[in-house]
Order: C-alpha cells, then sequence, then structure tokens
C-alpha cells in the first residue's frame, strides 16, 4: 500500500512539474502537420487552425516532369465566435479558382491578419515515400 502511494504522488508531482508547450506566436512561422490543430495566442482570444487537407502534385526531386505541380492546403481557422473560416492556399499555380496563392486575408477576433503559407513539407521524391506526415509551414501575422 505504501509503494502504490508512494508511486501515485511521485507520477502526480512530475505531472504537475510539467509545463505546457506554448503554441506558436503571431508572426512566427510554425508547422502544422496534416489533421492537426494549433493554438495561436493573440492579445484577445486564442486563434484555432487546422489542417485539414494537403494536396501536393510538385514535381519530385530528381524527375523531369513537364509540368511543375502545384502544392494546396485546406485549413480551418476559429476564434472565439461561433463561425470558423476555410482558406485554401496553394503554392505555385493551382489550376482551380477554389485555391488563392500562397496567402490571404482572414479576420479573426474582430481584427485583420494575413494568413500565409510558405511551404508543404516533405517534397516529394522519386525513391519513394518517408513515411512522415505532410505538413504545412505557415505565419499568421497582424495586417
Amino acid at each position: 500500500m505504501k509503494k502504490t502511494f508512494f508511486a501515485l504522488l511521485t507520477g502526480c508531482t512530475l505531472l504537475a512539474c510539467k509545463k505546457d508547450q506554448p503554441g506558436p506566436a503571431l508572426n512566427q512561422t510554425f508547422e502544422l502537420p496534416l489533421n492537426q490543430t494549433t493554438t495561436l495566442a493573440t492579445g484577445s482570444s486564442p486563434i484555432s487552425i487546422s489542417l485539414t487537407d494537403v494536396q501536393d502534385s510538385r514535381c519530385p526531386i530528381n524527375a523531369y516532369c513537364i509540368w511543375a505541380g502545384y502544392a494546396a492546403v485546406t485549413l480551418k481557422l476559429s476564434d472565439a465566435s461561433v463561425v470558423a473560416q476555410t482558406a485554401r492556399l496553394s503554392l505555385l499555380n493551382k489550376p482551380s479558382p477554389d485555391y488563392t496563392r500562397d496567402s490571404i486575408a482572414v479576420t479573426l477576433n474582430q481584427q485583420d491578419y494575413w494568413l500565409r503559407l510558405l511551404n508543404v513539407t516533405p517534397y516529394p521524391s522519386t525513391t519513394g515515400g518517408t513515411g512522415q506526415a505532410k505538413t504545412a509551414v505557415l505565419r499568421l501575422r497582424p495586417r
């Protein structure tokens, strides 16, 4: 009984000492894996961004392609309000009116921001998949 109590006490102490990992800050580059959400702390309420879809048809490294391809992401943004916004951003040229170029203006918490897609990783390769989940490299800054 004493060993169980001591083990529980030690575990609770270690958990209490563990600090929460802060989310990215405004105007800071951050990575967001597919099907993950991150929360950015702002002066008002926090902003949540989720990466819900990645399309990547870029020409693989060491390949010869007649078309450069594109990388496009779909993001869900939400703030303290009930309504979530969807942003669709693309690197290179996405032949679709559903996607903007690499950046878009958004309004969250009654503030204007500029959301920019900087990269999609990992870059396609001819040697096969790396097993890594697709990740968007983003930046959210005040306008």
